[in-house]
C-alpha cells in the first residue's frame, strides 16, 4: 500500500477506504464462527498496528516538518498527510466495532489504539 501511494509513500483517502472495506468484508465473512471472527479481528488489529508503525517510520523528523509556515513546508505537508491517513483509518476502523462479536472487540481495538497514539 505504501509503495503504491503515488510516489509519496503515504496512502491516500481512497487507499485507506479500500483497506477499511476489505477489513469489513473479512470480518463479515468470518462472523458466522466466533473463534474465526475473533482470529480475523486479532489479525486485522495487528495489520492496523503495522500500518501505524509504518506511518511512524516515514514521518520526517526535521524541524521544518513541525513548524507552521505559509506556504507549508513540504515536510510539514507530508506530516499532515500521514496524520490524516492515520485519523481516517482510525475513524473507519472504529465504525466497524459495533458489528464485532464481544470476544473480537479487544484485539481489534488494540490495533486501533496504535493508530491513535
Amino acid at each position: 500500500m505504501f509503495a503504491a501511494a503515488a510516489g509519496r509513500g503515504i496512502p491516500g483517502a481512497e487507499e485507506v477506504a479500500s483497506l477499511c472495506r476489505t477489513i469489513g468484508a473479512e470480518l463479515d465473512i468470518a462472523r458466522s464462527d466466533k473463534r474465526l471472527h475473533t482470529e480475523v479481528a486479532r489479525r486485522t488489529g495487528k495489520a492496523l498496528e503495522l500500518f501505524a508503525e509504518k506511518c511512524a517510520s516515514i514521518l520526517p523528523q526535521e524541524a521544518e516538518a513541525f513548524i507552521p509556515s505559509d506556504p507549508p513546508h513540504p515536510l510539514l505537508k507530508r506530516n499532515i498527510d500521514i496524520f490524516l491517513s492515520l485519523h481516517l483509518l482510525s475513524e473507519s476502523a472504529l465504525a466497524l466495532c459495533p458489528s464485532l462479536h464481544a470476544e473480537a472487540v479487544a484485539p481489534f481495538q488494540a490495533g486501533i489504539g496504535q493508530l491513535e497514539r
